[in-house]
């Protein structure tokens, strides 16, 4: 089968979230990070799957081989460090965990804010990925009092979000960043 007709399968399955599908089109040669295009926008199946809010499919797409370098670098033109604070940024989750365990330099500036930056501003559509990932990046040494372009820390944007959501997940990361 010539590899466009394994893209075109492969494609076509994860709108289905068929993982053993797309594990086998992978044997066959299809490549999981392969850039389609809608309308001059590229995406991967994994940014697909995060865009939808799908974490288990994403989840389980990053256990497939999936790269979350691809899902931003399809998205922003990025490279290295800079590809965990765009996933935070966008809210890609998955990606960004997998990123975090790749011991990226978790203090590194994108556009003026570090990846704590960007995970604390997603707490309101994110919240419990969002404290696990501050967790992790605390325990890699991100400084929660480092200011951002805006001259606010993160402990600053996740008490904001207490006062505007009043969630649970917003005051734990509150505690987290105090710590």
């Amino acid at each position: 089968m010539a590899n466009s007709e394994l893209y075109e399968e492969l494609e076509g399955v994860i709108f289905d979230r068929d993982l053993e599908a797309i594990e086998k089109l992978m044997k066959s040669g299809a490549d999981l990070n392969e850039a389609y295009d809608d309308e001059d926008e590229p995406y991967t199946l994994l940014s697909l799957a995060e865009d939808g809010d799908d974490l288990s499919f994403a989840d389980g797409l990053v256990r497939l081989g999936a790269s979350p370098d691809k899902t931003a670098d399809f998205r922003i033109q990025v490279d290295g460090d800079d590809a965990l604070c765009v996933c935070l940024h966008m809210g890609y989750m998955i990606s960004a965990q997998a990123l975090i365990e790749r011991n990226l330099v978790v203090d590194h500036e994108y556009h003026g804010s570090t990846a704590l930056h960007h995970a604390c501003g997603q707490i309101d559509h994110h919240g419990p990925r969002v404290v696990e990932i501050v967790r992790k990046l605390l325990e890699k040494g991100a400084d929660p009092n480092r200011k951002d372009g805006e001259n606010r820390t993160a402990i600053g944007i996740a008490e904001g979000a207490v006062e505007l959501y009043d969630t649970d997940e917003a005051r734990e990361v509150v505690d987290l960043l105090r710590r």
